[in-house]
């Protein structure tokens, strides 16, 4: 890092820099105003906009549109007009408007054509060339470019012709084709040592781009350097941002990070002190870039996401690309893989459609096309002239040349039978790689859907088995009633998932039969819907249901016609939030009955939409990916509506609702309508529907109890929470959460003592929310058992490595649950108590451990570092040490006893009495100057306090 004395130097160098530069514009503009020749003051104009370049982008294009306009009044040709349009079309290409860029450019071009203006025909041609090259149409922009150097090199128009040259390589490096590249940037550079000092600017920018192209070759870093020195000369801040960029960068390139950065600084210091959008999101990539190098991701994601918003704004696609590519790497690296994938995605596109084969060649073929036709318009005039002479040897030339077209063309016809051959075996490689695919897209899914129909079942078997082995052993306690209503419901939901497999074991195997009758869809919708208003009531959602009293009759089986109901109903108040709505609808439309069922729940993903209906697929809600149900209930809903020749479809927008569509033709024949009689059962799926909301709680979620332990709760399933809670009640203080998010919430706000968490949970699944738990200070020290119906060691170390501290697996023993939690306790009072024998001041902590430390132990050492540095200050206090480590005064009061088992103050006092005691033994004042100096103001009360804590009086040690 670089003294302050240092960067106070720069900083005055670079605004001289700018003084340099405004000094040569106030120049321009006093000789403006005092100008009144017309083609004079187009030139003076012209220069401005030229100074401005990379300064202030808004007053470049505002002197040259005033250039172009005063240009019009003179004739077309005029030099002074073609210039400054030569300057607009740059002034629109440096703002991104590409096609008013190239328009201008056209236009120019037009003119230079019609009057044969060689200079301007190349100028126009080369700035052409550069927007189209910036559109990715390298191939035109090639052409147009070699023609400008031909005229240039003719017209021996030096300054030109370098500027040509620099392009040119640009061209080619965007392509990948690097000899080529540097090979024309070396021949700028040469042209510019010719002229120098004359235009320092274009030179020094030569040799900034050799330095950028020759990366990691020995020459990189001295043409930096020279053109470092050069940007310097020239005074100008535009030029002298790019020579601090590549300075960073190859600073970089060597691993001499701090100097990089400090290059990278001053770029972005230079470039604030300017109107160049695309300068400061150059510098904000640099400073972003170096961040990254550092391993300081997440200044990094900063930086990087301020040039990516300037660069998007711009459409600058490859500065966007390079951007990204960047991010991906710092948001793995702080953990948003979600992140990470899109900035992948992003990165991967563009560099397809910039490296595409075809491209990466092409330009290659167009040089040597253009060197061809310039050889074969010589051998043309030599042959003309030896035509003239020898008549009988231009007809053996002739039919020398008719046998090498033929052969010509042999040649191609073979060449694009072998790429139709290489086409074909591509196609047949992608074909087989598609199949692999999607083989190992199919035994994904069917892996993640018995590890989820695992977990569909060990939810269940936890509230049957568990409390039967309380009832078992005679130690049960809750009310029987209950707990029998509770393993009934259970035990019907295990039923309705082995029902939902047979059923389509039977439709796959075609044994399925129906037991089609006339029914009156109206009356069955009617009293189908009916069974679930009274759930609708009890979760606060207004619920609507519109079937006709006159009779529609439809063939179909009554008890398959039942089970779509039941399943789309029961989804749709599933996923439905209290005092939201759901509507069932069912009218005739044309010869066909058809159902609607519509909710305002949480919606379905787009990407998820096409393959609701398919076999074992869940449909992912959130960033979380957690997932509920077994993917079967809608495939098996689609399967019955087909099989009685029916349709369904559904659409849905995520947090706005689903709406599910089924239609049957409507029988014609008139017949009277048959209805199976009501035995006064309920439909077994019905119990099923009513786990939704078995129980209220006793108190409300997050709601603090008192007791010496507090636990919080955190599982989605109402009757998992219930179980819990009432087993956990007596013998802990228990808050509760339904997912990860709240959960994640209520730690922060209240620390309690241990979390009990679920893994598959919707918002926020377990792993993630012990993740956040283990990175947030206040609930860094919290223990976390985790709850799975996943049983496999996988699981259980992705659990473990997020930061859980002990792992149980569905079902779960209550006995063991209690046990595990008295143990983490324990083992968290052990932890006490060696912070309660260590007091680590910050003069005794060697920063070589600073790796090994844990986010408890680093709480630590930060909350002694802030006391010893106020031991003296006896107003410093519990409110104080709160504000110095930015938490609230609760959230301290629970770490400090979490971690030491006293009280904030208490603990306060100790260590101002232990620093006290080591002072006292070394001989470092008397009772009455240790005692002021460690904040209290009675010797009376700190000899007291000293005897309390050791036994012996201040003046006894």
């Amino acid at each position: 890092m670089y003294p302050k004395k240092t960067i106070f130097l720069l900083l005055l160098f670079w605004s001289s820099c700018l003084s340099a530069q405004f000094s040569q514009l106030d120049s321009l503009k006093t000789q403006l105003n005092q100008t009144e020749d017309l083609a004079q003051k187009v030139n003076l104009l012209t220069a401005i906009g030229h100074e401005y370049f990379r300064i202030n982008e808004d007053s470049m294009k505002v002197y040259a549109l005033q250039a172009v306009r005063l240009g019009e009044q003179l004739p077309e040709q005029s030099p002074s007009y073609l210039e400054a349009l030569v300057l607009e079309a740059r002034t629109y290409h440096f703002t991104n408007r590409l096609d008013t860029a190239i328009t201008i450019a056209k236009k120019g071009l037009a003119i230079a054509d019609k009057e044969q203006l060689p200079i301007y025909q190349a100028k126009f041609r080369n700035r052409l060339g550069v927007s189209l090259t910036r559109q990715k149409n390298y191939a035109e922009a090639m052409s147009l470019m070699l023609e400008a150097i031909d005229i240039f090199e003719k017209e021996n128009s030096l300054e030109n012709l370098a500027n040509a040259y620099n392009d040119l390589s640009m061209v080619y490096l965007l392509q990948n084709e690097r000899e080529n590249g540097i090979r024309y940037m070396r021949r700028s550079a040469e042209i510019w040592d010719q002229l120098q000092p004359k235009e320092t600017t274009r030179h020094a920018l030569a040799y900034l781009n050799l330095a950028y192209a020759t990366d990691g070759d020995s020459m990189s870093y001295p043409y930096a350097l020279k053109g470092l020195e050069l940007a310097e000369q020239s005074g100008k801040p535009g030029i002298l941002s790019q020579a601090y960029m590549e300075m960073g960068y190859q600073n970089e390139s060597a691993g001499n990070l701090e100097e990089a950065m400090a290059y990278y600084r001053k770029n972005l210091e230079i470039v604030k002190g300017m109107n160049s959008p695309s300068g400061l999101a150059d510098a904000y990539r640099f400073l972003g870039n170096g961040y990254v190098s550092q391993g300081n991701y997440a200044k990094a994601e900063e930086e990087l996401n301020k040039a990516l918003k300037i660069y998007k704004a711009q459409h600058a696609d490859l500065f966007t690309a390079l951007t990204q590519d960047q991010l991906t790497i710092a948001y793995e690296n702080t953990g948003q893989y979600e992140k990470a994938l899109q900035a992948a995605k992003a990165t991967i596109v563009f560099r397809d459609s910039l490296f595409d084969a075809e491209k990466l060649s092409i330009s290659s073929e167009l040089e040597a096309q253009y060197e061809n036709q310039k050889k074969e318009a010589e051998l043309a005039q030599q042959q003309l002239e030896l035509e003239k002479q020898k008549s009988q040897k231009n007809k053996l030339l002739m039919g020398a040349l008719v046998l090498f077209l033929l052969g010509l063309v042999i040649v191609q016809v073979l060449m694009a039978r072998r790429k139709r051959t290489q086409k074909e075996i591509e196609l047949a490689l992608s074909i087989q790689q598609a199949e692999a695919a999607k083989l190992k897209e199919l035994d994904q899914i069917k892996s993640n859907f018995f590890a989820n129909i695992s977990h569909e079942f060990r939810t269940p078997l936890t509230l049957i088995i568990s409390p039967l082995k309380e009832m078992v052993r005679g130690d049960f306690k809750g009310n029987i009633e209950t707990y029998h209503r509770l393993m009934l419901r259970n035990g019907e939901r295990l039923l309705q998932l082995i029902n939902q497999l047979l059923d389509l074991s039977k439709l796959e195997s075609k044994e399925m039969k129906l037991d089609r009758v006339l029914l009156d869809m109206n009356q069955l919708v009617r009293q189908t819907a009916g069974n679930f208003e009274s759930l609708a009531e009890r979760k606060q959602i207004t619920y609507l249901i519109k079937a006709g009293q006159k009779p529609m009759p439809v063939m179909l089986d009554r008890d398959k016609t039942e089970k779509i109901l039941y399943n789309l109903l029961s989804n749709a108040f599933k996923f439905t939030k209290e005092e939201g709505r759901v509507e069932v609808h069912l009218q005739q439309e044309g010869e066909r009955a058809v159902l609607k069922v519509a909710d305002s729940g949480i919606g379905i993903a787009a990407a998820d939409l096409p393959h609701v209906f398919d076999r074992f697929f869940q449909s992912h809600h959130g960033s979380s990916g957690s997932f509920d149900g077994s993917g079967i209930g809608l495939a098996l809903t689609k399967e019955l509506v087909e099989i009685q020749n029916g349709q369904i479809e559904v659409s849905s927008k995520e947090n706005e609702g689903t709406v599910f569509l089924v239609s049957w033709p409507l029988e014609k024949k008139a017949v009277p309508v048959i209805q199976k009689k009501d035995t006064g059962t309920k439909h077994p799926k019905l119990e099923t529907v009513m786990e939704l909301a078995p129980f209220t709680s006793a108190s409300k979620p997050g709601a603090a109890l008192s007791g010496p332990d507090k636990i919080l709760l955190v599982e989605d399933n109402v009757d998992v929470r219930f179980y819990l809670r009432e087993k956990l009640e007596e013998h802990f203080d228990v808050i509760e959460a339904v997912d990860g998010r709240e959960g994640l919430q209520l730690a922060i706000e209240t620390v309690p003592d241990l979390i009990i968490t679920d893994i598959m949970m919707p918002q926020m699944n377990g792993n993630e929310l012990a993740a956040q738990l283990r990175r947030h200070i206040q609930t860094s020290h919290i223990p976390i058992i985790m709850l799975t119906a996943r049983g496999d060691m996988d699981s259980k170390l992705d659990g473990l490595e997020t930061g859980a501290d002990d792992y149980l697996t569905k079902p779960v023993d209550n006995r063991e649950l209690i046990t595990r939690v008295n143990n983490l306790i324990a083992q968290r009072q052990q932890l006490k108590e060696k912070y309660a024998r260590q007091i680590v001041f910050s003069n005794q902590q060697e920063e070589s451990e600073e790796e090994a430390l844990s986010q408890d132990d680093r709480f630590m050492r930060d909350v002694m570092q802030i006391l010893e540095a106020r031991l003296e200050d006896e107003e410093f206090g519990v409110e104080q040490l709160a504000q110095a480590l930015h938490l609230s005064r609760y959230q301290l009061l629970r770490k400090i006893k979490a971690l030491t088992g006293k009280s904030v103050s208490v603990f306060i006092r100790w260590v101002r009495l232990n620093r006290a005691k080591e002072l006292l033994e070394k001989g470092q004042g008397n009772v009455s100057e240790i005692a002021f100096r460690m904040g209290f103001n009675s010797v009376a009360y700190f000899s007291s306090c000293f005897k309390e804590e050791f036994g012996i009086s201040p003046s006894q040690v």
